[in-house]
């Protein structure tokens, strides 16, 4: 297996491709292929599909309690971004605690339950009260994570990558509908496609009769967002608002959307305020409500935020989790003669998978295709 191409240039494509350079140096060209990429100028009609480079994202397992697959995924990417965060300046990776709230009535959390992060302890019943949460209702956690600045992390691995010689970014506003269209764009034919397209999954599986099914499992997951020229030294994440009042009409208003409120300080001096999730949802329409109603609710819970004055919002973003009913696809498939491995799917959970997933691929990789090249 000597040339590569990874289709879709977010943080799956670009970590996928980094760890396939590292674990795999007879790799001797390695292409990228993306319709939005960090550091290019954007195609704004397709911008709200690339979810990476606006926002801001934390290290907060959304893995089920029994799912211990996604548990090991993720706690993998946890300590891999943990040490960027305390030896590499420019990752764009801010180590600090996280205040986690929930109802007393909710499990636990998987990672805080089996001490798989760092500097554990409770919330005090005491701030809860400062929070404006009843400690009869609500419990906390405090943990030592990360929050990840997207542009600047993503411009951190394009730029590793690059160095290495072998890999090439290249963008494509065509749209693929299937790996032959790769092919030509590409103008050779590569040994393994990776397939880390998001809800472009849809168009570039279109030409496959066997994926019908599939397709219609990718769904977006719509959010929206407000950025603010605020810092803090820590998260705050209320997962469970305390009632009707704190929702917008939006989200009220769309079947299984739910709403819950975060804020993540970015390496950059800024702040991400959240945020809504409304499934099946594709618009790229920002909605006025929604960001006056996060600033609302975070200015309850945070009052640290106000302490220098009312919060200001710099711009407020709308973009699209990339989900998949049943979650991640992560597996190996020959169309015709193309070697494929898909990657997409993960929702929400990006960035705090991508190294889990990566090394994932890079295993189908070895059990998949290098054994059967060695058979031949």
């Amino acid at each position: 297996m000597e040339t590569v191409a990874v289709i879709g240039a977010g943080v799956s494509g670009f970590t996928t491709a980094m760890v396939l350079i590292e674990k795999y140096p007879h790799i001797k060209r390695l292409v990228i292929v993306g319709r939005e990429i960090i550091n290019d100028p954007a195609h704004t009609s397709l911008q709200h599909e690339f979810t990476s480079w606006a926002g801001g994202a934390n290290h907060m397992s959304f893995a089920a309690d029994d799912d211990y697959k996604q548990q090991r995924v993720d706690i993998v990417t946890y300590k891999k971004f943990m040490s960027l965060g305390r030896n590499v300046k420019n990752s764009g990776i801010r180590i600090m605690k996280n205040k986690l709230i929930m109802f007393k009535t909710t499990n636990t959390p998987w990672y805080i339950k089996q001490h798989a992060c760092e500097g554990i302890s409770s919330i005090s019943d005491a701030e809860l009260q400062y929070r404006g949460l009843n400690p009869d209702i609500y419990k906390g956690f405090e943990y030592l994570t990360c929050t990840i600045t997207p542009y600047i992390y993503l411009a951190f691995l394009r730029n590793e990558l690059e160095r290495t010689g072998k890999v090439t970014v290249r963008k494509c506003l065509k749209t693929f509908y299937s790996f032959d269209d790769a092919e030509d764009f590409l103008g050779f034919k590569p040994d393994l496609i990776v397939n880390c397209t998001g809800l472009g999954a849809r168009s570039i599986l279109s030409k496959y009769p066997c994926e019908k099914s599939e397709i219609e499992k990718i769904i977006p997951y719509k959010g929206q967002i407000c950025v603010i020229n605020k810092d803090l030294p820590f998260q705050v994440t209320v997962e469970d608002l305390p009632s009707d009042d704190y929702l917008c009409e939006y989200v009220r208003n769309i079947n299984g959307a739910y709403q819950f409120s975060h804020v993540f300080p970015r390496s950059d001096g800024y702040a991400i305020v959240g945020g809504i999730s409304c499934p099946g949802i594709y618009d790229n329409v920002k909605q006025k409500e929604v960001s006056i109603k996060l600033i609302e609710n975070i200015t309850r819970f945070v009052p640290e935020l106000v302490e220098d004055g009312p919060i200001e919002i710099t711009f407020d973003y709308v973009a699209l989790r990339p989900g998949r009913k049943g979650g991640v696809r992560l597996d190996f498939k020959k169309y015709n003669n193309y070697n494929v491995i898909h990657n997409y799917g993960i929702g929400g959970a990006g960035f705090q998978a991508s190294i889990g997933l990566a090394l994932e691929v890079s295993e189908l990789v070895k059990t998949k295709i290098l054994n059967k090249e060695s058979r031949l």
